[in-house]
């Protein structure tokens, strides 16, 4: 809402085609949302609804259907659809979250596998979800984790990451001992101990090691008006392997916005 209480907002209005999208702001924190829905038609005039959705400022993306999506998405969808090798998954929560972009025109659906910010813990039992947002305080399922991003910056070498690993703590050169000891205590980005820090980072190092055997992390999904549901039509460009190191520092930390 603008001050004079009426609604401000954007949007591509293309219902013929079966396409609408509406976005928009407000201050002062520069939040923002999204929302954009395409129609699928089947081979009984009915319509498949993909709906997308996004809020910034409660970390929130959710991907939805009027149908289930398990029962739109190609048959054994999953980490496997982005390798041509199996993937052996042990993760405890779901770390990656499927993004569609929804066309305009035509059918064709781009998808991308993506990891949920690093702190964020969604529900589920499977390594990808279609939805994570921030809890509320009372049944959070966040923790700030940025810590170990200026870890990871701070400190001489990478060997360092590896005791950690290990618990060695002692082995560590003292100037990285001084830079990992800022971040242990009770504060906003900090560790209770050296053994949290120890185990949040085994906790990455797993997402790390599922993330490097995907091959590519974008499809495109044609689809199939008889049965109602998504293919695989073409896979994307191979992705590049990444060190742990270079993981940590570029990928998407979970922090408090307002």
């Amino acid at each position: 809402m603008n001050d004079d209480g009426k609604p401000d907002f954007e949007k591509i209005d293309d219902s013929q085609n079966g396409y609408l999208k509406v976005w928009g702001g407000w201050p002062t924190c520069g939040c923002s949302c999204s929302s954009t829905v395409g129609a699928y038609k089947n081979n009984k005039d009915h319509y498949i609804f993909l709906q997308s959705e996004e809020f910034n400022c409660s970390w929130t993306k959710e991907s939805s259907s009027n149908k289930s999506l398990e029962e739109i998405m190609p048959d054994n969808f999953g980490l496997n659809s982005f390798s041509s090798q199996a993937i052996n998954d042990n993760l405890e929560t779901p770390s990656f979250f499927i993004e569609f972009e929804i066309p305009r025109v035509g059918t064709d659906t781009h998808v991308e596998i993506e990891l949920v910010p690093f702190g964020l813990k969604p529900s589920g039992e499977n390594a990808i979800c279609y939805s994570y947002k921030q809890e509320e305080y009372n049944s959070r399922n966040w923790t700030n984790l940025s810590g170990i991003k200026d870890i990871v910056e701070e400190i001489g070498t990478s060997t360092t990451l590896e005791l950690i690993l290990a618990g060695d703590f002692e082995k560590i050169n003292r100037e990285d001992v001084k830079v990992i000891s800022k971040y242990i205590g009770s504060g906003y980005n900090e560790f209770k101990t050296r053994t949290d820090l120890q185990n949040t980072l085994k906790e990455l190092k797993l997402a790390y090691e599922i993330y490097n055997q995907l091959e590519y992390t974008e499809l495109t999904l044609g689809w199939n008006r008889d049965e109602s549901k998504f293919y695989i039509k073409e896979v994307g460009k191979k992705k590049e392997k990444q060190s742990f190191r270079d993981f940590l520092i570029e990928n998407e930390y979970w922090g408090m916005i307002c």
